[in-house]
């Protein structure tokens, strides 16, 4: 195992864990602009996470998946939350 290995893993951890605290504020809130900013930073999280831990995996195909599919998807939910904070939450 890497050092770059590792380092994914306590990226994953640590990111798929830290998806609970707005999970838990979107499932609290009433349906509203911060709902839906807590979905999109949520939804980005755990995308990442995912990312990570494939990345950790070290398998061919998954990590192919991962740079073609999932980091994209992760900087996608990223830039829509972005769009919907600057036109519906700030």
């Amino acid at each position: 195992m890497t050092l770059e290995g590792i380092l994914n893993l306590g990226n994953a951890i640590f990111l798929i864990a830290s998806s609970t605290i707005p999970l838990y504020m979107a499932w609290k809130v009433k349906p509203s602009p911060m709902k839906t900013l807590s979905i999109l930073l949520t939804s980005f999280i755990l995308v990442h996470g995912i990312y990570h831990l494939v990345a950790f995996l070290e398998v061919e195909t998954l990590e192919l998946l991962g740079e073609a599919v999932i980091e994209p998807l992760s900087w996608l939910l990223l830039f829509a939350f972005s769009i919907y904070y600057a036109r519906r939450g700030g």
